[in-house]
């Protein structure tokens, strides 16, 4: 064998070894996601997001996706994030009014939310970067907090037309927190809690008369197998979500590559999800009639009440939340996310369809102002 051949066999040799010792170093991450791989925050979320991380980090890291609560059931997400059974989570927060007050808070805000693009960057940037008593929460849970995506408008999904006032009255409503609570029983409505995954049935055994749900949910649920009206009347969005929240343990055993990767890219998952929720929104509402599903505008005198009860609970949830699980100056920081939801009404809507344009929005505007080095830690 010639000195040339047996140079570029011990070439190939090396560059096996490299790539072998490469694949060893790489860190498998879990991620519990309580949703199936269709939902947007996987499929135009959590997929394009590994897709950057993984690429950003030269495979250093290796995302592992448990879907639909394969690995840790939704509401135990903080616990079972906290106790390392997964490294990061997506976790919906008002199911922990206990551990995380002011996610309980946010959560109370729903009716402010009229785009969820707009919410998603209101509520990540009032977390990250302007709620030192929120970033404390999170710390006491070993979470580490990237910001969070928001649902579209909820609205009103009925077994009859319902359009005015004086039709809510006495209708059961399943209602999905306390926000809608307060909606309902002002409107002469009586509440019902209920799980999503049955809807369905309430709706069909006459155990409900409506439910406040996303429009997505006459595809998602079949809801409109049993539904006969969807009311347009907007009804708040769920903003208090973490999308990517992190082990502490594992989030600080990253390198400060892998957490700036991280980082960088957190936008990118958020504007995905959130894009990706309108379209789904639009497509179902254009398709509802096929279903049988008539789409209903709210009368002149249901959408003005609607919106003046919007502003004065604010005072409601303010008063009902002071000194509330330790919870203090809670009309000011009502106040700065108000201020934060019209700047982004502001900046999101011009872009709310564009997934790029919105993803370099919420990145510059919150996540490049994080430090690697701090973040977390």
């Amino acid at each position: 064998m010639t000195f040339g051949k047996l140079k570029k066999l011990a070439l190939a040799g090396a560059i096996s070894l490299m790539a072998a010792g490469t694949a060893e170093a790489a860190k498998e991450v879990r991620v519990t996601i309580g949703a199936p791989g269709k939902h947007p925050t996987v499929s135009h979320g959590w997929n394009p997001y590994v897709e950057a991380v993984e690429k950003a980090t030269n495979g250093s890291l290796k995302f592992r996706l448990f879907l639909s609560g394969s690995l840790i059931p939704l509401k135990a997400t903080l616990s079972g994030v906290r106790d390392g059974a997964a490294d990061i989570g997506l976790a919906a927060l008002l199911y922990y009014p206990g551990e995380l007050p002011h996610a309980k808070l946010l959560a109370d805000l729903a009716l402010l939310g009229t785009d969820n693009t707009v919410m998603a960057g209101a509520s990540s940037e009032f977390n990250l970067l302007h709620c030192a008593d929120c970033q404390a929460e999170f710390a006491a849970q070993g979470f580490v907090y990237n910001g969070t995506y928001a649902t579209p408008p909820f609205r009103l999904i009925t077994k009859g037309k319902v359009t005015t006032v004086e039709d809510l009255k006495g209708m059961k409503i399943r209602v999905a927190g306390t926000a809608w609570t307060r909606w309902a029983n002002h409107f002469g409505a009586v509440t019902v809690s209920l799980p999503a995954n049955e809807m369905f049935e309430g709706l069909n055994q006459g155990v409900i008369d409506a439910a406040i749900q996303a429009s997505s949910a006459l595809r998602s649920f079949s809801l409109w197998d049993v539904a006969k009206g969807i009311t347009m009347v907007p009804l708040g969005t769920s903003h208090s979500i973490s999308l990517i929240g992190a082990n502490r343990g594992f989030w600080k055993g990253l390198t400060l590559a892998e957490r700036t990767a991280m980082i960088d890219h957190a936008s990118l998952a958020i504007a995905g999800t959130v894009v990706r929720y309108n379209e789904l929104d639009e497509q179902v509402i254009a398709s509802a009639g096929a279903h049988g599903v008539t789409v209903h505008q709210p009368s002149a005198e249901l959408l003005a009440e609607s919106r003046n009860f919007a502003r004065a609970d604010l005072a409601t949830v303010a008063k009902e939340n002071e000194g509330a699980r330790g919870l203090t100056d809670v009309k000011a920081k009502i106040d700065r996310f108000v201020e934060l939801v019209r700047k982004w009404d502001k900046l999101a809507t011009p872009v709310r369809g564009d997934v790029a344009k919105l993803s370099a929005l919420y990145k510059r505007e919150i996540f490049d102002k994080l430090d690697p080095k701090t973040h977390g830690m």
